[in-house]
């Protein structure tokens, strides 16, 4: 089912670049997406596997999966979200546009597994005050 912008929510995007839609997937949804996610996160990869883990060794010495990739067109649920109604309504009133899925990716952040280090292009880019209050500037 589409999903439409209110006059609230475009204004915001409008004056901030961004808009947060804390209401866009219900209880039963985002239960959903946590479970699905973790289906991909312990998927077996083998040379038959269409996913594209990414792995990271910790200062224990363990590889921890950091990453997964190309996971929606053998994930069947995942790929009805990702690709639906609901969520490219709102993209395409964002856009003006219809959009595609061009590539999917779910960043695990697990406790103790460490981060990402800053990206080459973070002195290159003005900081926000949103990135000036995160403290990452």
């Amino acid at each position: 089912m589409a999903r439409y912008l209110t006059k609230a929510e475009r204004t915001s995007f409008d004056d901030d670049g961004y808009l947060i839609i804390r209401d866009l997937l219900d209880s039963q949804e985002t239960a959903n997406l946590q479970q699905w996610a973790q289906e991909i996160h312990d998927a077996p990869v083998d040379a038959a596997s269409t996913l594209m883990p990414y792995e990271e060794i910790d200062a224990r010495g363990r590889h921890i999966l950091c990453r997964t990739e190309n996971f929606a067109n053998s994930h069947a649920e995942l790929n009805s979200l990702l690709r639906g109604e609901k969520l490219l309504s709102v993209l395409r009133d964002l856009s003006g546009e219809d959009m595609l899925l061009f590539k999917e990716k779910i960043n695990y952040k697990l406790a103790g597994a460490g981060g990402y280090a800053v990206g080459t292009d973070f002195h290159a880019r003005p900081a926000t005050s949103v990135d000036r209050a995160a403290g990452t500037h």
